[in-house]
């Protein structure tokens, strides 16, 4: 499970393979890039938006290419289980 000793290094990015083994684990099974897990299990929650900046416009293509594909149900509810506070932090404020 996930737990602050898991937690990203604050320095670098956070989602390049070998920061969150879980996010490397689903790129592979699903064939995309890491972001591109993160982005679409957030999105595809209610009441949840995603806010990304890119300066560079292969990093845009990879953005927007999140929005073209699902996680399989039973990989939604694993990322729930390892990122347990997300859904506190989620329903704290919530959208609308």
């Amino acid at each position: 499970m996930w737990n602050e000793a898991h937690r990203p290094s604050p320095c670098g990015n956070a989602w390049e393979r070998g920061h969150v083994p879980l996010f490397d684990q689903m790129a592979d099974r699903y064939g995309k890039p890491n972001i591109q897990v993160a982005l679409n299990w957030l999105i595809n929650q209610p009441n949840v938006s995603a806010l990304v900046k890119s300066s560079r416009t292969e990093h845009l293509k990879e953005i927007l290419d999140s929005l073209n594909w699902v996680l399989a149900p039973e990989d939604i509810e694993r990322l729930r289980r390892e990122f347990p506070h997300q859904k506190d932090i989620s329903s704290a404020v919530p959208l609308g």
